[in-house]
């Protein structure tokens, strides 16, 4: 029997590059919109605990009850909770979603230091530290909420896509590359 022709054997690379680079821009924008969800909640009932005793002396001495006044959690965004994971999430999130606009556009490019490795490296650095947080949140007694869960997936999403783009770069060569 003959082979179809139709169906090609193997992926082409440059449409695999321009996947990456799509997946890459996807997890950025994720990325990006997980910073202003919730990524952490203290509980009330945890903040009455640890420090109702201060609180108490410090309303007794205005004449509140303050056990009875402290009833909300306190949330913090991805913004709030941070002071460098957060500028990292952005440059890491900017940088795919720029390199994903590039390569939709249809720019060719190859420069000394390919923009995938760039979105790698980026992606990984907040991949890191967003695991990093998740293991270990920047203030004792927080819960995790759903904001920190997709900045993790956002992030991962964004490695995967770089590295789907710099596999797809190494099949094309030297000369070519999205």
């Amino acid at each position: 029997m003959e082979a179809n022709a139709s169906q090609p054997t193997h992926r082409d690379p440059n449409r695999s590059a321009l996947l990456g680079a799509a997946i890459s821009g996807a997890g950025g924008v994720l990325l990006l919109a997980s910073l202003f969800l919730n990524w952490y909640v203290a509980p009330a009932e945890d903040l009455i605990q640890r420090g109702g005793e201060l609180l108490d002396e410090i309303g007794g001495a205005l004449g509140i009850d303050v056990g009875e006044q402290v009833s909300d959690s306190i949330h913090l965004t991805g913004w709030e909770a941070f002071e460098i994971t957060d500028i990292v999430c952005v440059a890491a999130a900017a940088t795919a979603i720029v390199r994903a606009a590039v390569a939709i556009a249809g720019q060719s490019n190859d420069p000394d230091v390919p923009g995938a490795v760039l979105v790698g490296a980026f992606g990984a650095a907040a991949l890191a530290l967003i695991f990093y947080r998740t293991v270990n949140p920047p203030y004792v007694a927080l819960d995790r909420e759903l904001g920190l869960w997709l900045g993790l997936f956002a992030a991962g999403t964004i490695v995967y896509g770089a590295y789907v783009a710099m596999q797809a770069r190494r099949s094309l060569g030297p000369s070519g590359g999205t």
